[in-house]
């Protein structure tokens, strides 16, 4: 995350309540996996806070399970909890299986990805992957985690996906080597939009 320890573990603390909030407000059993992000994300961004302090083994490879490997299986799972019968859930069932692919491929980087603290974030880099693999990679990332937004029939998400996908392109264009750090971090702060979404009846 950005700028500090200290901001990590406030960010966290706070993402963790909002997520159990959520679930609380939830209007359905079937929307809790969606108010449940927050929480994850608060767990997230804890493990980098420790990452800051002492760049911690232990605290680094959480990190990065969760931003390699949870996310492109928990977003399109929690869509497809939450949809309906029908084409659109065969559909969110494939993007979990292809989610599930992806991050169990992103799972055998973690050990090999190093963080480097730069400009004001961690950069993390990844010391045995050719360059020429990445473009693959951020393709399925990002049609795991953002394709489902497109997808839901729930009310209003399209929205999002639009504000995250273009929060994606920002950071490519800025710099792409602190993509890890900075789009979990400000994915994170768009967690409140996800209130809206779960007030809702699926």
């Amino acid at each position: 995350m950005c700028l500090s320890a200290p901001i990590s573990f406030t960010l966290s603390a706070g993402l963790m309540l909002t997520g159990l909030f959520f679930v609380k407000k939830s209007s359905s059993k079937y929307l809790w996996p969606l108010a449940l992000i927050p929480f994850f994300f608060g767990l997230q961004q804890g493990a980098e806070g420790f990452v800051w302090l002492d760049s911690s083994l232990f605290a680094k490879n959480i990190f990065l399970f969760f931003a390699y490997s949870f996310w492109p299986v928990w977003v399109p799972f929690s869509f497809w909890f939450a949809e309906k019968k029908g084409r659109r859930k065969d559909l969110l069932a494939f993007l979990t299986g292809l989610g599930l692919a992806t991050g169990s491929l992103l799972f055998l980087l973690i050990e090999t990805t190093e963080p480097l603290f730069y400009r004001f974030s961690i950069q993390y880099h990844q010391i045995t992957t050719p360059q020429s693999f990445y473009p693959l990679i951020l393709v399925l990332y990002f049609v795991s985690t953002l394709l489902p937004l497109f997808i839901s029939s729930l009310r209003s998400i399209k929205l999002l996906g639009f504000l995250l996908l273009l929060l994606a392109i920002i950071i490519l264009i800025i710099d792409r080597y602190l993509m890890v750090s900075l789009w979990c971090f400000e994915s994170a702060l768009l967690c409140p939009l996800i209130f809206l979404l779960i007030r809702r009846k699926p």
